[in-house]
């Protein structure tokens, strides 16, 4: 496995996150990845080979991590790989922290947030700005 990394990037940029694991894990080996949230604990990013609802359309898995259309503040933080070979005799984890550097442009939590805009589908939202 490889060690902790860092990985700086603009908002709005793509953004690659890489996991390394060597041929002791196998062809096929497991593969889930985490983000590790201080507000909101521990979310799925990739679970028993699933995209995760929150990161469909901006994340795909590569065969060496994970890549990321486009990236905002709101995805700063430390992303977890833990793999595990098939027969389940191998296992490693590694971390990934991803720091988005500022909006390029305006920044909305609302208007920016996938999560939200599920939400929004659902709902009318009016908002009045000054």
């Amino acid at each position: 496995m490889t060690p902790t990394s860092q990985v700086q990037v603009p908002s709005g940029s793509y953004a690659d996150l890489t996991c390394l694991y060597n041929p002791v894990f196998g062809a096929s080996p497991s593969v889930e990845w985490t983000f590790i949230d201080r507000s909101f604990g521990v979310n799925p990013v990739i679970r028993q080979g699933q995209l995760s609802r929150y990161y469909e359309g901006r994340v795909v898995q590569l065969k060496k991590g994970l890549r990321f259309f486009r990236v905002f503040p709101y995805d700063s933080g430390t992303y977890r790989c833990a793999v595990r070979s098939q027969d389940g005799k191998h296992h490693g984890e590694v971390t990934v922290d991803l720091d988005v550097q500022g909006p390029n442009r305006p920044f909305s939590a609302i208007a920016d947030n996938p999560k939200v805009n599920v939400w929004s589908r659902m709902r009318k939202f009016s908002c009045e700005c000054l």
